[in-house]
């Protein structure tokens, strides 16, 4: 929900890997820190095969967000592996450029720290609690002077010991860290490259170790063991992955601790304030969610409890004493007897084999305008000759009713079907290069890609081309891109024949969310949250209303394949435009079930969707974009120009070419 509301979460943490085969270090990190921050990202330098290898064991060690960071050797850059402080400083540089470009808009506060280092994750955070988030904050250790006589120069934090950043800040350093790579500051084999490329790039920035009152304390290994501090923030150096466990269970002792001491505070505030508590307000009264008994002012408010058995009512009212069921009312007689009713089933089902020799003797019963109608009910044991009572009550307008809510979540995992036809193949690599460029961890674990491959609206040649596009891409960049061959019977529309036919896959239940994709299309992960908040399970599906691009040979912007800015001169909302659907599954077998699935008729999948009750949800998606169709315009093309499928250009645009033809 936060991507829908524009809020942004608090901490971001990037442990940059000095050794990629410590594997054991980097497991006890994630297990001491991952669960106290918002997300955790490690950094590793992927040059050489061994680091390749430590990323794919992390992978399979259920470990995510695993980043290699490739460090190129140009003419201005050049570096061993071996010094091992220049390369962290490379990598950590990078990975702000990461930052930037991946969750600028997502975070408040960055967390860059190396791997050598404890970071007590609940500290931190609440110190950047107390921070706020409109400073240019720059927080941490400031770096060492080597000389007396150097002036100190604090614009970078230590690397090691870990800095914040915040959002702010990042953006600054993000867009500019490219110019340390085009200057000469980062050639050679020197340390301190991070340092020198903060000062080049943002002189003005300073780090400071106290920012609002909040210290940022690093304390060592050897002092932490001999006098333990619960307030720090950072412990280290640590050489050996069990020393993370140990430092982890004393912060978790030491937690332990102040939790007991707040639970005993708080008992002794609650019980120095319950004798000041109102009397009707310190037992708790059965039902929950029903108004408590009211203590009546005097005795005409007071309401009187009527006796009675399964024969005779006693004491009803003034004028008599005692009055048969028989001659009752039958309201009465009903009443009684839907209680009695109601208490034998509740006793049979909570006393097992005694019911037998329990029998009712008497009852009891008021009426409140509060609650409602009261029922106490004594029934007495032949064996053992003791009385067991039960209370009843019937509310006086029904149980309190909680409203079914529909229940989405952006975690579900997406299932995304492209259809790939004669018309639409060429496409296909274009796509195929976009998604494995946008593709990361979150997608991997997140969502499930398969394209399907029509056999009669495509020749056994071009499923070859296309199946072998499909592997290559998969080999070379990792992707898990399922394709499966649907043989279409074309009695029915072509998408709802596709979907029918992927439901006899394994990977595709009842419960799976799908979403018809277009091979033209261009979307981030915003868009997919809301398709998973959008659509509901038996209530609601979504069609979004993408942004269609005009053809960059006619627009003003001209990257083919890069996202354009919503504009009247680079596009328009396609309203007709259907083709990009999602539901769940079980929604489109109830249209089977409800007898809309007529194999003469060819309805749409929308068409079809609109014959039940399901809710169709509409809205303009800006993070949905659709390429032109078109290959090539030419003169002859421009008459479509405002015809009502597609448009290529606005209105002037298209005035504007047909002027320099010579046409107006």
């Amino acid at each position: 929900m936060s991507t829908e509301l524009g809020l942004r979460r608090k901490l971001v943490v990037g442990v940059v890997l000095s050794d990629p085969l410590l594997l054991e270090r980097i497991i006890r990190i994630n297990q001491t820190l991952a669960h106290k921050v918002d997300k955790i990202i490690f950094f590793i330098n992927g040059t050489s095969t061994e680091a390749n290898g430590t990323i794919q064991q992390l992978r399979e060690r259920g470990l995510s967000g695993i980043v290699p960071i490739e460090l190129n050797v140009g003419a201005n850059l050049t570096y061993s592996v071996k010094n091992r402080e220049f390369v962290t400083n490379h990598v950590a540089l990078r990975a702000i450029k990461y930052f930037g470009e991946k969750f600028r808009n997502q975070f408040d506060y960055f967390y860059l720290t190396l791997d050598e280092f404890y970071v007590n994750g609940r500290n931190l955070l609440e110190s950047l609690k107390r921070i706020s988030v409109k400073e240019d904050l720059l927080w941490g250790i400031p770096p060492i002077q080597t000389s007396t006589n150097q002036v100190a120069r604090n614009h970078s934090c230590q690397l090691a010991s870990g800095f914040v950043m915040s959002r702010r800040v990042l953006s600054i350093l993000a867009m500019r860290v490219s110019r340390c790579y085009k200057s000469g500051i980062l050639q050679g084999g020197k340390g301190g490259n991070l340092s020198e490329c903060v000062e080049y790039v943002a002189p003005h920035l300073d780090c400071r170790i106290v920012a609002e009152n909040q210290v940022y304390s690093v304390v060592s290994l050897e002092t932490t063991r001999k006098i333990f501090h619960s307030g720090v923030i950072a412990i280290g150096p640590i050489l050996t992955p069990q020393s993370f466990l140990e430092i982890h269970q004393k912060f978790c002792k030491a937690r332990k601790v102040e939790i007991d001491i707040e639970i005993a505070r708080h008992r002794s505030v609650m019980r120095e304030m319950a004798p000041k508590i109102p009397k009707e307000w310190q037992k708790l009264h059965w039902p929950l969610g029903i108004s408590h008994p009211i203590r009546p002012l005097n005795r005409f408010d007071l309401s009187h409890w009527i006796f009675f058995t399964k024969d005779s009512i006693y004491f009803q009212d003034q004028l008599s004493t005692a009055t048969p069921l028989g001659n009752t009312t039958s309201l009465d007689a009903k009443d009684i007897d839907n209680v009695l009713e109601g208490a034998e089933t509740f006793l049979r089902r909570s006393t097992f084999n005694h019911f037998e020799n329990l029998k009712f003797s008497y009852g009891f019963k008021r009426f409140t305008p509060t609650r409602g109608m009261e029922y106490l009910l004594d029934y007495k044991d032949n064996v053992s000759g003791k009385i067991l009572r039960i209370e009843g009550l019937r509310p006086l307008l029904g149980f309190i009713e909680i409203v079914p809510v529909p229940f989405t979540t952006e975690s579900k995992r997406l299932i995304l079907i492209l259809t790939l036809t004669t018309n639409n193949k060429n496409q296909a690599v274009g796509f195929f290069k976009y998604w494995s460029e946008t593709w990361n961890d979150h997608r991997r674990n997140t969502t499930n890609l398969i394209i399907v491959l029509p056999s009669p609206l495509l020749t056994p040649a071009e499923m070859e081309q296309i199946t072998d596009i499909i592997k290559e891409f998969n080999s070379r960049d990792r992707m898990k891109v399922s394709y499966t061959v649907v043989k279409l019977d074309r009695m029915k529309d072509m998408m709802v024949e596709v979907v029918e036919k992927l439901g006899k896959l394994s990977l595709i239940t009842s419960s799976s969310l799908l979403l018809l994709l277009e091979p033209n299309i261009r979307l981030k992960d915003d868009f997919l949250n809301r398709v998973r908040l959008n659509t509901i399970s038996g209530s609601q599906i979504f069609s979004p209303i993408p942004f269609l691009q005009f053809h960059p040979n006619i627009s003003e912007f001209k990257e083919i394949d890069e996202a354009v800015e919503i504009n009247k001169n680079n596009g328009y909302f396609n309203t007709k435009d259907f083709r990009i659907l999602s539901f769940y599954y079980a929604d489109f077998l109830s249209l089977e079930k409800l007898g809309h699935m007529v194999s003469s008729q060819q309805l749409s999948l929308i068409q079809l969707f609109l014959r039940t009750s399901l809710t169709i949800f509409r809205a303009t998606e800006p993070n949905l974009q659709l390429r032109s169709s078109y290959e090539d315009v030419k003169e002859s093309d421009l008459h479509i120009a405002y015809s009502d499928d597609s448009l290529i250009g606005s209105r002037a645009q298209i005035a504007k070419i047909l002027h320099s033809t010579g046409v107006l």
